[in-house]
């Protein structure tokens, strides 16, 4: 009889310790994309989240995005698989610089060297828009004339 009595206090006690397992949070692929399911079962919707320290955003469906986004007036890039690019990145045979808020830098000076367009592409031999020359390579290479 102790035995049967230890064999049902073991089962409910796994029972309940599996009833109070939380689910893990997880990415979810349906056929519209990528989602990713909180562990209460919630997803964040037209909006930033830190997930394992990289930074992705999520329309307002809840799917996660890529690419060009602009979001709130304000420029960025979201590497393939999601995730917010930061510092020096070249898209497309171009070279943007992006915050570590992820904000690209635009119309104006990076490093004091590097000269980013209102595209937000770094700017090449030419003139900048406040008269100084840049080279080949994006970099301020003589005074202002």
């Amino acid at each position: 009889m102790k035995k049967k009595w230890l064999i049902l206090a073991v089962t409910m006690a796994m029972t309940v310790a599996q009833a109070n397992t939380a689910m893990a949070s997880i990415w979810i692929k349906d056929k519209t994309g990528w989602w990713y399911q909180h562990n209460n079962g919630s997803y964040t919707k037209g909006n930033w989240e830190k997930i394992r320290d990289r930074w992705y955003y999520f329309n307002s469906k809840g799917y996660l995005t890529t690419g060009w986004q602009e979001i709130k007036g304000v420029w960025y890039y979201l590497k393939p698989g999601g995730p917010m690019a930061t510092g020096w990145q070249n898209i497309d045979n171009k070279w943007y610089y992006f915050h570590s808020s992820g904000r690209m830098a635009a119309n104006g000076w990076v490093s004091g060297k590097y000269y980013m367009g209102s595209d937000g592409a770094m700017l090449t031999n030419t003139k900048t828009p406040d008269g100084y020359q840049v080279g080949a390579d994006g970099k301020w290479v003589d005074a202002k004339k």
